[in-house]
């Protein structure tokens, strides 16, 4: 026979097995193939997928009429629908932040930040302390400002300033401002974040360690004249 058989007795059933030849497999060149070319059909299938998805993802996040409509989509999607647990959450999540309104920018200048207004309607754009007042007076929305953080009173009497017209006012508060931030991004190019540390410590907060890696300590004489400037720039906006 080309094929020895085992007989194997499991309580009173006798069961003969097939005996695999030695140094052989059962396994036939066709079985081998087949399953190789359904997993690479598979993986062309999901690569085709993917990519669409990601050209539809492209294509909203850089249509603002996607973003403008996106909270009427969502409201007409949860109306009636079934699944009453999905259209909870999406009003609780999604509908309440239906879009992208506003950006802050850092390192942007006036006229790039004006460009946002220009190219989305309805975007609110925010820069650094140092151009608000300028900037406000030609649709920019507010500032999103560290250095601003250690003078706050600055910050609010100086908003308040350019949203009444007190035009005279507004101009002195964001020389104050210019200085404040001036200041602070000198420190923070020569120790890093330490500056604003130093600076919050000096409002009152129980800062233990900022940032969390570490950083050299500020030297006592540029501490000093950095919280001098702060001081100066706080006091001028009470009353």
């Amino acid at each position: 026979m080309a094929q020895a058989q085992h007989i194997a007795v499991q309580g009173r059933r006798t069961v003969i097995v097939p005996r695999r030849s030695q140094g052989r497999s059962l396994a036939t060149p066709a079985a081998v193939a087949r399953p190789r070319t359904a997993a690479l059909g598979l993986a062309v299938v999901e690569a085709l997928i993917g990519y669409d998805w990601l050209l539809s993802a492209l294509n909203k996040i850089l249509s603002p009429t996607f973003r403008s409509g996106l909270a009427q989509q969502l409201t007409m999607a949860m109306h009636g629908n079934p699944n009453a647990w999905w259209a909870a959450l999406m009003q609780r999540l999604v509908a309440a932040v239906p879009r992208i309104f506003g950006a802050k920018l850092a390192m942007g200048t006036i006229p790039e930040a004006l460009e946002y207004l220009e190219q989305i309607p309805g975007f609110a754009p925010f820069i650094l302390g140092n151009g608000l007042l300028e900037g406000m007076r030609q649709g920019i929305r507010g500032t999103v400002s560290p250095p601003l953080a250690a003078t706050p009173e600055l910050g609010v009497d100086l908003i308040r300033a350019i949203d009444e017209g007190r035009d005279e006012e507004a101009r002195r508060l964001q020389d104050l401002a210019s200085e404040v931030n001036d200041e602070l991004i000198k420190y923070w190019k020569k120790y890093g974040r330490v500056a604003f540390a130093e600076a919050l410590r000096a409002l009152g907060f129980p800062i233990k360690q900022y940032p969390r890696w570490p950083t050299p300590t500020m030297a006592e004489e540029d501490r000093q004249a950095m919280l001098a400037v702060l001081k100066c720039a706080r006091p001028a906006t009470v009353g």
